[in-house]
């Protein structure tokens, strides 16, 4: 699937939303996302690759390629979902300047390649995971920054960040590198902003070296890449770093067309109708009025809207305990669940 603009990409209104869907079914192939334009301004952008469920004989890939400026008022996630499930799995982001006012998650949940290449990446919470066992992520040149949080983990066994050419981890927020082996290859400098030290955790061999790969900063000595700026802590073991954290984002309305030969998605949408409830007495009434259906999923009935069940009482809960939870979402009739990655 390609997209390329001649020009920017624009959108007040909603969120840009570019995704391949594949849910128990086989993709013969490869299954790409070029996405390539000027600029790009949305409230939020998720690009993705969802396998879950499915199988690509091919490889699963993302590109990303905007050299101006690209903002988001809220998140900006770049994902690949079942990745183990795909030959190979890979997110390129190549240049540009990125800013999102909310999270900007880059991922996949299994094995795969993740590389940031002379890009510029701004956000309130930056996170960068290839998660699965042979995870590796590379940074090479431009400057990643966070306001609060910035992770950069490939936290699998035999996970690798390398660093290839000089790059700043910069922002007033904490900033955690994990990895069962972090190298800084020779003469590359990485600069950490702020006046904190980067937490590094890593594996360790036998003897209690760390597979840190650089000089200085409780490095192994074995290239002359280093810290530099707040530099980083000794490193600690993999194990004790703190869970990446991540939650996928599914969107509620999934394509269902078939893909035209020249990319892109084409034919109808399939919506799912979504019932919120924002109590425990609500989402007890709502239960109360369902059924299995024949495929084993809770069956809502239509008529069991949001505004029938604020007024429905339910005796066999605490009420007070509904003031302590947030909202909730579900989906009706034959929609899926939400899914969560393990953490």
């Amino acid at each position: 699937m390609l997209g390329t603009l001649s020009g920017g990409l624009t959108s007040t209104a909603a969120g840009a939303t570019i995704q391949i869907t594949n849910e128990n079914g086989t993709i013969g192939g490869d299954a790409g996302i070029a996405f390539a334009a000027d600029s790009l301004s949305a409230p939020s952008l998720l690009v993705q690759i969802d396998n879950q469920g499915g199988s690509i004989t091919g490889n699963a890939s993302i590109d990303l390629n905007i050299p101006g400026n690209a903002t988001t008022t809220g998140d900006a996630t770049l994902q690949i979902l079942g990745s183990d499930a795909a030959g190979s799995s890979a997110i390129n982001v190549t240049g540009g300047n990125y800013d999102a006012g909310g999270t900007f998650l880059t991922m996949t949940d299994g094995n795969g390649a993740i590389t940031f290449t002379n890009a510029i990446a701004h956000a309130d919470v930056l996170k960068v995971g290839a998660l699965g066992t042979n995870g590796v992520l590379t940074i090479g040149g431009g400057t990643l920054s966070a306001d609060t949080e910035l992770r950069l983990y490939a936290s699998g066994s035999n996970g690798q960040i390398n660093f290839v050419s000089n790059v700043t981890l910069g922002g007033a927020g904490t900033k955690t590198l994990a990895g069962n082996t972090i190298t800084i290859f020779n003469n590359v400098v990485v600069t950490i902003g702020g006046t904190t030290p980067a937490d590094v955790y890593t594996g360790f061999t036998g003897q209690g070296i760390p597979n840190a790969n650089y000089t200085g900063f409780g490095g192994n000595g074995s290239t002359t890449g280093t810290f530099a700026g707040a530099g980083a802590n000794n490193p600690q073991p993999l194990a004790s770093a703190a869970p990446f954290t991540n939650t996928p984002i599914i969107p509620l309305t999934r394509s269902s067309g078939n893909v035209a030969s020249g990319g892109g998605i084409i034919g109808g949408k399939k919506h799912d109708t979504l019932v919120r409830v924002s109590s425990t007495d609500q989402l007890l009434a709502l239960l109360d009025t369902s059924a299995p259906a024949a495929n084993g999923k809770i069956l809502i009935p239509p008529a069991r809207k949001t505004s029938d069940l604020k007024s429905s009482q339910h005796t066999n809960f605490d009420a007070s305990r509904s003031a302590d939870r947030g909202p909730a979402e579900f989906r009706a009739g034959s929609s899926s669940p939400r899914r969560r990655l393990p953490q």
